[in-house]
């Protein structure tokens, strides 16, 4: 893999965990190795991470890294993606990944709505047949609510109802505005 594709992968694999509740310091961490530690070209980075739309994301971890492996001042955007990493732990909480998911689609019967009907991308990728047969969609968002229902899932899955139907709205809304200040 080049250097810019894998720096690539790095961003968006942090960004898929940051918006899922959270991503730990260890990402961080990659980043000022990848570069302080290694020849890169910039431009070409950057060119990649623009055309993905992760460019902001990524100066903002890049500058995250700096402040934590540098000592470089921080900013009030420092301060707030760092309380929420330190806030997630390494694999982040199930509490802020509904504070994402309901900054991310607008509301308490919004994201129950998405987290009951999975849309046909993430459904494909649980039962592979779909490529070959949309058309069995229906039957597979039954069959995914049964495979919840009866291995083990129902305790997970009561805690993130009970979450969404108690998470603070401030906490909401300070999570959209980390993301959007973040670009995500």
């Amino acid at each position: 893999m080049s250097d810019e594709m894998y720096y690539f992968y790095h961003v968006a694999h942090m960004a898929k965990h940051f918006e899922n509740g959270g991503c730990g310091v260890r990402p961080f961490l990659d980043l000022w190795i990848l570069n302080h530690r290694m020849e890169f070209d910039g431009e070409k980075r950057d060119a990649l991470l623009q055309k993905g739309g992760l460019l902001k994301f990524a100066k903002s971890s890049e500058r995250m890294s700096e402040v934590w492996f540098s000592g470089a001042e921080s900013d009030d955007l420092s301060d707030r993606f760092a309380a929420y990493i330190f806030h997630s732990g390494a694999y982040g909480t199930i509490e802020q990944r509904v504070q994402m998911g309901r900054a991310k689609r607008g509301g308490k019967f919004k994201y129950l709505l998405c987290r009951i009907f999975v849309p046909y991308s993430y459904l494909k990728k649980l039962y592979p047949i779909l490529e070959k047969h949309k058309w069995l969609m229906p039957f597979y968002q039954i069959r995914r609510w049964f495979s919840v229902l009866f291995r083990g899932r129902v305790k997970h899955v009561t805690k993130e109802l009970m979450f969404n139907a108690s998470v603070d709205g401030d906490k909401v809304n300070s999570a959209g505005t980390l993301l959007s200040d973040l670009g995500l």
